[in-house]
């Protein structure tokens, strides 16, 4: 049972965290010049959509923990350290390595998931 409090904390950090990307960058994106100014809901859409996968991912990693498939468990988590991976990469690299939210919380995300990724009471191997 803790696999799976620990794969329902990563999704709601997840989502948490992709909420807080899409808000604060979202701001930050509005207080930019950008030329030409027609292209400011392209350059805003874009942005939005790594926030909009996070979420996605936030709730497969909820779904996850009540799924009977380890098989399926497994790959959510796979595809889930990949997904938050990359960014959290890019963050520690921007930041030159300094404490800041982004990497701090996608690490945990990541660190959560791999802790739930098995549940040793369910033994099927269904897809």
């Amino acid at each position: 049972m803790k696999q799976n409090l620990a794969l329902r904390t990563s999704g709601t950090l997840a989502i948490i965290t992709a909420l807080y990307h899409g808000i604060l960058g979202d701001a930050l994106l509005c207080e930019l010049e950008i030329h030409p100014p027609e292209h400011i809901t392209f350059v805003r859409a874009t942005y939005q959509i790594g926030s909009v996968s996070w979420i996605a991912g936030g709730l497969l990693l909820i779904a996850a923990a009540n799924m009977r498939s380890s098989f399926a468990r497994n790959w959510i988590v796979g595809m889930s350290a990949f997904v938050y991976g990359y960014p959290a990469i890019g963050n520690f690299m921007l930041s030159k390595g300094k404490p800041s939210f982004g990497w701090i919380a996608l690490s945990t995300v990541i660190l959560l998931a791999l802790l739930g990724r098995v549940d040793p009471t369910q033994t099927t191997e269904e897809a």
